[in-house]
């Protein structure tokens, strides 16, 4: 595929649109630093560049099925009657971080992620590179305290069990991003035509 044809497909665009990339980072450039083991880019006539994957679908359904057998032997692991210390440590940040939301806007697993307690506690549990998520830990580990819900946007929105509201948080979600392309259309169209930068200089 060229990077014309790619950025052309509907779920690809999509993807580009919601990761919201820097202008200064290219597609290239996110391709070799992110993904450069399953993709190559080079560059043909005209200066078109061409996007192929280095792995047959035989060795990526390999490694998929390799990773299921990392993730199944990871809770083997585990004991079935209780917690080891660092998923002790890991259950009682989110336990706090939860308390600490009460009140507040729906907590999600993105905004877990970023509270540094969780993110101590998730690292030394589950580190860089574990066949193992987030979600799939506090799931089968903890899925008799805690409930996990996908709200509108795709965003698992998650509590104490019983407790979470699918409804209010699709509802929530749905409002926030009305507000938010209404904010953008007045930014847009105060700029339009007057040739100002954001300052207004």
């Amino acid at each position: 595929l060229t990077l014309d044809e790619l950025c052309g497909d509907m779920m690809v665009s999509e993807a580009l649109d919601a990761m919201m990339m820097p202008a200064e980072i290219s597609l290239r450039m996110w391709v070799d630093r992110r993904i450069g083991g399953e993709f190559t880019v080079s560059e043909i006539e005209h200066g078109v560049l061409l996007f192929r994957m280095r792995r047959s679908a035989e060795e990526i359904a390999k490694q998929k099925e390799e990773k299921e057998e990392a993730k199944e032997r990871f809770f083997a692991d585990l004991p079935e009657d209780r917690y080891t210390p660092d998923e002790e440590r890991l259950r009682w940040s989110l336990l706090d971080f939860l308390d600490s939301m009460e009140g507040r806007r729906q907590p999600t697993l993105s905004l877990a992620g970023g509270d540094r307690n969780v993110k101590k506690c998730r690292y030394r549990l589950l580190p860089r590179g574990s066949p193992v998520t987030f979600k799939e830990w506090i799931e089968r580990r903890m899925g008799r305290e805690i409930e996990l819900i996908m709200d509108a946007t795709g965003q698992m929105v998650f509590g104490i069990r019983g407790t979470v509201d699918a409804d209010a948080a699709a509802r929530k979600r749905k409002r926030e991003d009305r507000e938010f392309g209404d904010h953008k259309g007045k930014e847009k169209g105060k700029g339009k035509g007057k040739g100002k930068n954001d300052h207004g200089k």
